[in-house]
């Protein structure tokens, strides 16, 4: 199958990232390694929210009882808060258009390209959580350090509060990611770059300086 549009094995994950390891740790080097972030956790993914929509069609529409998506495994059915849609939906153009709504009649529903229901949700952090898992233990006895990456942005997207600067994975104001959606800004890569800095002076007694990150924006509002 396509590797872009397929989960990678478990098992040949954790063959394949042993590898990586070996090679890389052959003569002692010693590093820091992250484990993978929760997909799930970004604004791409919880912006454009089945309540919103199903309240902006009702606004037009009283009548409008459901959003309706197709499943990546090509059902169609009522949407709930645990399907998720992709951010670039708002400005497609496509929803409630045509003679049957877009999105709002089981015969025309929200394509699977634009959604990550709730069943692709689950398979995705398992495998996630599989891969996660197979990162620390090796890095453990390579004794590499590790960044939690997966856990801090599921702690963004909570929200929290560092150096006096509140950052969450709220879309656009939230200050940590871009108006993509999914890469961060300057700040976002500050707090990232703090949480590695974080992890290696832990593991190896090290004293590098972290960053800043009141000196580093987040996103920039046209003027």
């Amino acid at each position: 199958g396509d590797p872009t549009t397929t989960l990678t094995d478990k098992v040949t994950f954790a063959s394949l990232y042993t590898n990586m390891l070996n090679v890389l740790t052959a003569n002692g080097q010693k590093g820091i390694v992250a484990t993978i972030p929760d997909v799930t956790a970004i604004p791409y993914f919880n912006t454009v929210t089945v309540p919103a929509l199903l309240a902006a069609a009702k606004a037009i529409n009283p009548a409008a009882t459901a959003v309706y998506i197709q499943t990546g495994a090509g059902t169609v059915r009522a949407a709930t808060t645990e399907d998720l849609i992709r951010l670039p939906f708002q400005s497609a153009g496509l929803f409630g258009q045509g003679a049957i709504p877009y999105g709002l009649h089981p015969l025309n529903p929200i394509a699977n390209n634009w959604v990550l229901d709730k069943d692709e949700v689950v398979k995705i952090k398992d495998y996630v959580n599989s891969y996660n898992a197979s990162i620390k233990s090796l890095a453990t006895s390579k004794g590499l350090a590790i960044a939690d990456t997966y856990d801090y942005f599921n702690q963004v997207k909570k929200g929290m509060n560092i150096q006096g600067v509140g950052i969450n994975s709220t879309f656009i104001t939230g200050g940590a990611f871009s108006l993509d959606g999914i890469h961060l800004t300057p700040r976002g890569n500050a707090v990232i770059a703090n949480v590695f800095i974080e992890a290696i002076n832990a593991k190896y007694g090290s004293t590098v300086p972290t960053v800043d990150i009141t000196q580093y924006r987040g996103v920039k509002f046209p003027n």
